[in-house]
């Protein structure tokens, strides 16, 4: 991915974490850290987990069984996503890049979506 998509990209998250217009927010659904953990711990094998940190973060400790693509990889590797019926949480550190990914795999064809806070907030396991 050259520079100016990946400005371009981080830009889109920068703005998706301040500003959400009534369109975007149909793309996908935002869970609280509490909805996200509840979920975890009772639903979690009716959801591909997608973290769309570096690789860096990843290895410094994800949810366990998250598959891994960076959100500036995203659009390359979007077959490696799966199946577009089936459901899944994304998240990131914080929520931008995470939400940027939703819009990205919503455009991609993508429609069951939720848009986890962030390793940030996360407090259940890890691997």
């Amino acid at each position: 991915m050259n520079l100016l998509k990946k400005i371009e990209l981080y830009l889109k998250s920068f703005r998706m974490m301040v500003v959400t217009t009534e369109k975007e927010k149909k793309m996908f659904e935002d869970l609280s850290p509490e909805e996200t953990e509840k979920l975890f711990e009772t639903n979690r094998d009716h959801y591909t987990w997608l973290d769309v940190r570096t690789t860096m973060e990843f290895q410094q400790g994800h949810i366990p069984g998250a598959k891994h693509i960076p959100v500036d990889q995203l659009e390359d590797r979007i077959q490696e996503v799966g199946d577009k019926n089936k459901s899944y949480v994304v998240y990131c550190q914080a929520g931008g890049r995470s939400a940027a990914a939703c819009h990205i795999l919503y455009e991609k064809g993508y429609r069951h979506l939720l848009n986890a806070p962030g390793m940030g907030s996360w407090h259940g396991p890890t691997e």
